[in-house]
């Protein structure tokens, strides 16, 4: 991997991985809650991880940027 995208529309987020030659490698959406009480949560509805580059720790590095 050797970007990061960070696209966000209200409170949905899209953070995209990139391979060497500029090809999407992975994917994460995920949503933060909107109600006051639980702003600290986030919702991670999916992980994608190009089948060819599966394997290689790239969905943990993803996880770990959402995390962030």
């Amino acid at each position: 991997r050797t970007a990061l995208l960070h696209g966000e529309q209200g409170r949905t987020r899209l953070l995209a991985a990139y391979d060497e030659e500029g090809a999407v490698a992975g994917t994460v959406f995920m949503s933060f809650n909107t109600h006051r009480l639980k702003r600290h949560w986030l919702w991670l509805y999916t992980v994608m991880v190009s089948p060819s580059r599966q394997g290689r720790g790239e969905g943990r590095e993803l996880m770990a940027a959402a995390e962030e």
